[in-house]
């Protein structure tokens, strides 16, 4: 069945095994209409793979066409045969007799040789007889009336392309190569995984995006997973595990189990940032377990001698490693970093569009800097121009781009508060509060002609340092008398000065001590104080934060203080005592006039991110709707330290809002549904001063109360808990205290088919709001017989147009 060209050695190709790095097979298959046909061109494709031109080339040929001749050379040769016997097989069977009598054979020994030469041959069919005889079988294929005949040749790979030149000439043969064949299919397999794994990957992600509502988590969620699976790429190559067609499915069963894993993972680290529940460590054993039981079952075909099997198995257990590895630790890490290690230092957490616009901030930042030291080195070698005009071109260049840098930002909304009471051309002393870094920028923008004084960090920055220098900009850490003299000169330049009297930045926005030494060169030389309070930088950019925030900076200029305003004393010491204290006033005025509701949207709404879509929702809803009555009742309450109670928080966004307003106040937020509590509790503005308790009203004991608040809340009890709440509040309300009731009452019949229809969406379906029984709404009378009996003073206003909501104004005597 073997063929072998007389060039090679027979131990050279004693079996069919090769040598994968330095041999090659391929398979030629000729097919025919008829047996006949197909043995016709199997030999003829034999006498051409024997030519001298062919063989030199060939290693080893195994093929059937010794065995499966076809019939008109088996006829030939039968004739052949019968010529030469006919005229020797008479002498040769007399000889043959005689001698086999005389050497002692047996007279019927050589009885199959007579038969052989004495039988009429005829041509034999072999091509039937051997398709079902192993191993010829496997070179004969019989397919519904297409017969074909197989033939393999073995050859040295780096005869590939002259082999495959001399074949073409043989056109009656399909060449296959079974390697590239494979080849060609695996990289088909290939492409139909990865449009697979990318698919799925966009599906996961769309979904994810779905269910956390957010791209923030749905990254940290999803990047674990895409890392993990790079992780097995790499280290499967690495190891040597390569991928086969087993593999593809323990691939995509992998790829499901890190998916599962980080949501997994994510739920729980959700959980203790939702509701401060210790979840995790469960989440984390299930996972555990699971893994385990994962890399017992798959780990044992390590054991298996076929190396695709072995493969199965590791790339199994090195992708369950990495997956676990990643979700136990790098997700984790990424949620602390941009969600929880912020809470806890009582900042927002991070978002995807605050991370872009904090690049480009601090890209434009960067730029211009550079840009504003480059223009005042050009300006320094233009000839012909005064120093002066140098640096009054250097300091215009910092002025405009300490604009420009503050309004590309979108995201702030900037607000200016009696600008026209700056004059510039009467030079003063600025002073201001410091809580940012945007604190220079916002001055520096004010007008070209400022000169600040400014810290050893600013002064040799290495972005900007040789232009503010360059500038005549002051530096504080020079001797005061020294710097007296630097802004006599500047003032009479026509330069104003500016100067943060705190010195260093308020960490937490609240205005720290005055140092004597702006009032005390104000005094020497006999200047004017501008006044310019600054607010929102904090929030914004704060101290030793580099995370741009969504908000509002807004910039009031007050009146000038002259040197002889009798109101502040005399004497810098006497007037920095009282120009102090006359500004922390003026601050706290403006703070209370800058933190309404359009400002404190952002800091709550960041207060509930990423606790889930329909939370986030609900809020925005929420506060499109209600944050006017917000403000409402936080002027009916009034200002000061006040003790307020907010029975029926829900998730605390009235509290947030009454404690943000003011913050010497004492607010309660109370709620009978304990979740809410507590996602109340657990938000990064949670502090002194506010708390939240999960109380049964009813049950519910009110303490020193200057006002309590009732908003939705009394219709979810029947009349006799509605009294006895009330009686409550009565009890716990201080003299003049307030009570704030506002829910829908049945007397707006029409308004009220909206009322009830909106909470049946909210407790049944929506299921926000959690009810034991059936809703109690009552009449407007109901409320002003208990006022009456208790002897309250009592208003009454709507609260909607098309509700029935109605708000209560109770006060006590």
């Amino acid at each position: 069945i073997n063929y072998y060209p007389e060039s090679l050695k027979q131990k050279e190709v004693s079996h069919m095994n090769i040598n994968p790095d330095i041999q090659k097979r391929i398979m030629l298959i000729v097919n025919g209409k008829t047996p006949e046909e197909a043995a016709r061109k199997n030999y003829e494709l034999f006498r051409f793979l024997s030519s001298d031109t062919v063989k030199s080339d060939l290693q080893k040929v195994n093929t059937l066409a010794t065995f499966i001749i076809p019939e008109n050379v088996q006829k030939e040769r039968i004739q052949l045969w019968n010529k030469f016997w006919a005229s020797r097989k008479n002498e040769v069977l007399k000889n043959l007799k005689s001698i086999a009598r005389e050497e002692g054979f047996s007279a019927t020994a050589f009885d199959p040789f007579y038969r052989l030469i004495e039988e009429n041959h005829t041509a034999v069919n072999m091509f039937a007889y051997l398709a079902g005889k192993q191993p010829f079988s496997q070179l004969i294929i019989d397919d519904n009336g297409q017969y074909n005949i197989i033939t393999s040749l073995v050859f040295n790979k780096d005869k590939i392309q002259e082999v495959n030149r001399k074949l073409s000439a043989f056109d009656r043969a399909t060449v296959i190569d079974g390697a590239n064949v494979l080849s060609a299919l695996t990289d088909l397999v290939k492409q139909d995984f990865n449009f697979l794994i990318l698919a799925a990957g966009l599906i996961v992600l769309i979904i994810m995006l779905l269910i956390y509502g957010s791209i923030e988590l749905t990254l940290i969620s999803f990047l674990p997973m895409v890392i993990s699976w790079i992780w097995i790429l790499g280290l499967s190559h690495l190891i040597g595990f390569k991928f086969n067609f087993v593999n593809v499915i323990i691939a995509t069963f992998i790829f499901g189990l890190g998916d599962d894993f980080a949501i997994f993972i994510t739920d729980g680290l959700q959980n203790r940032y939702k509701y401060g529940r210790q979840v995790l460590d469960r989440y984390k054993t299930g996972i555990f377990l699971s893994s385990l039981t994962t890399i017992i079952g798959t780990g044992v075909l390590f054991f298996a001698r076929h190396p695709a099997i072995h493969s199965i198995a590791g790339i199994s257990v090195t992708g369950i490693l990495s997956i676990v590895f990643i979700s136990f630790f790098l997700q984790p890490l990424l949620f602390r970093f941009f969600i929880t290690a912020r809470i806890e230092k009582k900042k927002p957490p991070m978002t995807l569009s605050g991370i872009i616009f904090s690049i480009i901030g601090y890209s434009i930042f960067i730029t211009g800097s550079l840009i504003g030291v480059f223009l005042s080195l050009i300006f320094r070698f233009i000839p012909f121009a005064s120093e002066e005009w140098k640096k009054l071109a250097t300091h215009k260049v910092l002025s405009y781009l300490s604009a420009f840098q503050l309004d590309v930002l979108f995201n702030v909304g900037k607000r200016y508060y009696n600008t026209d009471k700056l004059d510039f051309n009467n030079p003063s002393i600025l002073i201001s509060n410091h809580t940012s870094f945007f604190d220079i920028l916002a001055i520096a923008r004010l007008n070209p002609k400022i000169v600040m004084m400014v810290n050893n960090w600013v002064y040799y920055s290495p972005l900007f340092g040789k232009a503010i220098r360059y500038a005549d900009f002051i530096p504080t850490f020079d001797p005061i008398d020294k710097n007296v003299e630097r802004v006599r000169k500047m003032t009479e330049k026509g330069y104003s000065i500016a100067v943060f009297p705190e010195g260093t930045r308020s960490p937490d926005g609240r205005i720290r001590r005055f140092h004597k030494g702006a009032f005390y060169i104000a005094d020497q030389v006999g200047l004017d104080i501008t006044p310019v309070l600054l607010h929102g930088y904090s929030y914004v950019m704060p101290k030793h934060d580099y995370f741009l925030k969504n908000g509002f900076i807004s910039i009031k200029i007050l009146d000038r203080i002259k040197p002889d305003d009798p109101r502040f004393g005399k004497g810098y010491r006497e007037r920095t005592k009282k120009i102090s204290k006359w500004y922390k006033e003026e601050y706290r005025k403006f703070v209370y006039e800058c933190t309404r509701e359009d400002y404190l949207r952002y800091p709550i709404l960041f207060a509930y991110k990423y606790k889930g879509p329909v939370l986030e929702w609900y809020f925005r809803i929420k506060w499109r709707h209600e944050k006017k009555n917000y403000e409402y009742y936080n002027e009916l309450i009034g200002q000061g330290k006040k003790k307020i109670y907010d029975l029926g928080c829900g998730y605390g966004f009235l509290s947030y809002y009454l404690k943000l307003r003011i913050e010497e106040r004492e607010v309660i937020g109370v709620d009978y549904d304990n979740n809410k509590i507590l996602v109340a509790k657990h938000t990064y503005l949670m502090r002194d001063g506010i708390r939240f308790e999960y109380r049964d009203l009813k049950r519910m004991e009110i303490e020193d109360a200057d006002a309590v608040i009732l908003a939705d809340v009394l219709h979810y009890l029947d009349e006799a808990g509605q009294l006895t709440v009330l009686d409550n509040c009565y009890r716990g309300l201080n003299s003049g205290g307030l009570m704030l009731i506002r829910d829908g009452v049945v007397d707006n019949a029409q308004g009220h088919k909206w009322t009830e229809r909106s909470e049946k969406w909210s407790t049944r379906w929506l299921k926000f709001n959690k009810t034991k029984g059936e809703l109690h709404f009552f009449s407007t009378g109901f409320i002003t017989a208990w006022a009456k009996e208790k002897g309250m003073e009592i208003s009454i206003e709507p609260q909607s147009e098309k509700s029935s909501n109605t708000l209560f104004i109770l006060r006590k005597k």
